[in-house]
C-alpha cells in the first residue's frame, strides 16, 4: 500500500479574548423552571384556583379532553351515569365528581344529552383558573 501525503492544516485564525461580568445576571448553572410546589404556593396567593396535584389520576385523564365521546347515559338506583367512549374504542361509565381529561376536568353534572365539566387551566405563569366546558351525546 502506498502512503500518500496529506497537506498541513492551517492554523486557526486567532480568537480574541471575552471577558464575562456576571454581576446582575441569573446563574446558569441553575434550572431556570420554578418547582410544582413553587407554583402552586403563587396559584393559592392569587386566586385560590390550583389542581390537586396530589390527588391519584383517573383512567380518563389520560385521555386529551377532544378525544373523549358521550355515547349515552345508564340510570341504576335513580344515579345517572354517563358513558363515554376514549379513543382506543373502549366505553367507560362514569359519575358526577370524576376527572377526565388532561386539564384536570371534573365532571359536575350529568344530563341526558351532555356532560358538564370545569377543567383548570393554567392561566398566567403560576396561576390558574377555571373553564367550563361540556361532552355533548354523540348521534
Amino acid at each position: 500500500m502506498k502512503a500518500i501525503s496529506v497537506r498541513p492544516i492551517e492554523p486557526m485564525p486567532p480568537v480574541g479574548s471575552f471577558l464575562f461580568n456576571p454581576d446582575g445576571l441569573r446563574d446558569p448553572f441553575k434550572p431556570i423552571e420554578k418547582s410544582m410546589e413553587t407554583l402552586a404556593a403563587k396559584a393559592v396567593a392569587s386566586n385560590g384556583i390550583q389542581p390537586d396535584f396530589n390527588r391519584r389520576k383517573e383512567e380518563l385523564e389520560s385521555y386529551s379532553l377532544d378525544t373523549l365521546r358521550m355515547v349515552g347515559t345508564v340510570k341504576m338506583k335513580s344515579v345517572l351515569w354517563g358513558l363515554i367512549k376514549a379513543s382506543d374504542g373502549t366505553i367507560h361509565r362514569v359519575s358526577e365528581g370524576n376527572y377526565l381529561g388532561k386539564n384536570y376536568g371534573c365532571i359536575l353534572r350529568i344530563l341526558q344529552d351532555a356532560i358538564e365539566i370545569v377543567e383548570i387551566v393554567p392561566d398566567q405563569p403560576g396561576t390558574w383558573r377555571e373553564h367550563q366546558t361540556l361532552i355533548a351525546l354523540s348521534e
